[in-house]
């Protein structure tokens, strides 16, 4: 039997072991000695190149869980060198986004009450008053 290349090797998860004996081993010729010979010696060679084709394969598996390994490991060992430079300007933007979301639930609260207060009869001048304030302050912070 000719040996394949690794690169052409077939998933290991297909073979069928069942079906590979039957072929190989059980459908040997007994009645011509010299059939039965070459018969055992096609099985023992289809046998051992599928142990050939499975050690080379858990072998690429294994070289890339290393592979990935020593990635992970040299990544966090930058990291912990030279932290991430854009971290602290990701931090002021977040603070922004917070301090707009506060904006717009306190502008929202105001408009509820000024509502509440128009439907109550209540003069909301001074609510508004307040509201321009709000904005000011935010819009200083920001």
């Amino acid at each position: 039997m000719k040996r394949r290349p690794p690169y052409k090797l077939p998933d290991p998860w297909l073979f069928d072991t069942e079906s590979l004996l039957r072929e190989l081993v059980l459908e040997i010729p007994v009645s011509n000695p010299n059939a039965t010979h070459f018969g055992i010696n096609v099985a023992v060679t289809a046998l051992w190149n599928l142990r050939d084709n499975l050690r080379h394969l858990l072998q690429l598996h294994r070289q890339g869980q290393t592979s990935w390994a020593k990635t992970h490991q040299e990544i966090q060992r930058s990291l912990q060198e030279t932290p991430i430079q854009g971290a602290a300007g990701m931090e002021k933007r977040r603070q922004v986004r917070e301090f707009e979301n506060r904006i717009v639930n306190l502008q929202e609260q105001l408009a509820l009450l000024q509502r509440q207060m128009a439907q109550d009869g209540i003069s909301h001048k001074r609510g508004q008053n307040a509201a321009a304030n709000v904005v000011k302050i935010a819009s200083s912070k920001a």
